[in-house]
């Protein structure tokens, strides 16, 4: 009967282009194999705003009831961190997940954030740029102007998986909804490091800006998954750089706004690269495989909405804690510092060579002493022309020809 229906199906959609036969076919293949999803839906209006309401947890009892020491798919597993602590160590940064609620996860992962965020390193790719990073800067968002096709091998992925059924509150359907966002926001980030060709590092690197997976941790709030994915791609990647962060952010709500193959396809790539990157295949067991089946029963007009509060939400400097305002402004009157300095020393040395015409310039040499003099001067705010005849000048310089 499926067979049937199959051939029928397709000799309808003959007359349609190849992008429409494809997203209607795997979508029939997926809900075939799947049956209906028992997905709990919220009743009355949605609206992008109830991606911003507050993280907050009323008591104790409310407390036990988000995450009962679980994690993974809807906090359903437990006990691996007994049973595989080897494999857990090496591919998560949280240790005794199982010990820990949700409060204690968060307060542990933004403590070694701070510990681990280095300022000499955001700094360089702040101040001097490689050309990597601004290769990165220069991408264009994925999918752009593309139809978005799942491969054989995805197609066959998708099919081979169990068929099952979700029955989510309301609560948990918005953290499984953050936790695909905090997923598409680490590929989108290792997409633009990488420039679109995932190297051996992108299985690391996904996992380590995502903050679900590095410390399992559940966001019910928007804002604060976004800023721990952003804390986090400062902190950890070999580009560490605020402006790309937020670019990834954009590519995070194109990504949405074209809807859940999209999305999937995103999913596909990452569970395919944790497969490649052992032993965090692990991860997949915990996330990837369900949410590949839960997220293709997510309504359009959801994810519409999310797409919408992504582009919303803004992100701020001071948002991290990590004093990047007052880093950067330091960083960058160091610059026009030195840049001043330099400018000193070209004027000593035009001085200088002026008041002697026969001296070779590749024989002028600024020690430091005399660019110590020229940063005070700079310092000081002093406005005067500098005599050629000034003595405290002449000790300053050494040529070959006075040597001689």
């Amino acid at each position: 009967m499926c067979i049937y229906l199959y051939m029928l199906l397709t000799r309808t959609l003959k007359k349609w282009n190849t992008f429409q036969m494809k997203v209607i076919l795997d979508l029939w293949l997926v809900h075939t194999f799947y049956g209906e999803s028992t997905v709990a839906e919220s009743e009355g209006e949605d609206s992008s705003d109830e991606w911003f309401l507050e993280q907050t947890v009323s008591d104790n009892k409310a407390k036990e009831a988000v995450s009962c020491y679980g994690y993974g798919f809807a906090n359903k597993a437990t006990g691996l961190f007994r049973s595989h602590e080897a494999e857990m160590m090496e591919i998560v940064d949280i240790r005794n997940a199982d010990l820990k609620d949700q409060e204690q996860r968060r307060r542990e992962r933004e403590v070694k954030e701070l510990e681990d965020f280095n300022e000499d390193h955001y700094l360089a790719d702040l101040m001097d740029p490689l050309s990597l990073l601004l290769n990165a800067l220069k991408m264009a968002p994925p999918y752009l102007d593309s139809d978005i096709n799942l491969t054989t091998e995805e197609e066959d992925y998708i099919i081979s998986l169990p068929k099952k059924s979700y029955l989510v509150s309301k609560v948990q359907k918005k953290i499984l909804s953050l936790t695909v966002v905090g997923l598409v926001y680490s590929w989108a980030y290792d997409r633009r490091v990488t420039e679109g060709d995932h190297c051996i590092e992108s299985g690391w690197a996904i996992a380590k800006v995502c903050p679900v997976l590095s410390y399992f941790e559940d966001f019910e709030d928007l804002r604060f998954l976004l800023v721990a994915c952003v804390r986090r791609s400062i902190t950890y990647p070999m580009l560490r750089s605020w402006d790309l962060s937020l670019l990834t952010i954009k590519d995070t709500s194109s990504i949405f706004r074209k809807g859940k193959l999209a999305i999937l396809k995103c999913l596909l790539k990452v569970r395919k690269l944790f497969m490649e990157s052992d032993p965090r295949y692990i991860l997949n067991q915990l996330y990837l495989d369900d949410l590949c089946v839960w997220i293709q029963f997510v309504k359009e007009e959801k994810i519409k909405l999310l797409a919408d509060a992504i582009e919303k939400c803004e992100i701020k400097k001071s948002d991290m804690n990590l004093n990047l305002d007052e880093l950067e402004y330091a960083a960058k009157l160091v610059a026009e510092e030195e840049r001043e300095i330099g400018e000193m020393s070209k004027n000593l040395i035009k001085i200088k060579m002026e008041d002697s015409d026969d001296i070779d310039p590749e024989d002028i040499y600024l020690n430091l002493d005399e660019l110590e003099y020229a940063a005070n001067l700079v310092a000081e705010g002093e406005k005067r022309e500098i005599d050629p005849e000034d003595s405290s000048l002449s000790s300053f310089y050494s040529t070959d020809s006075e040597s001689d």
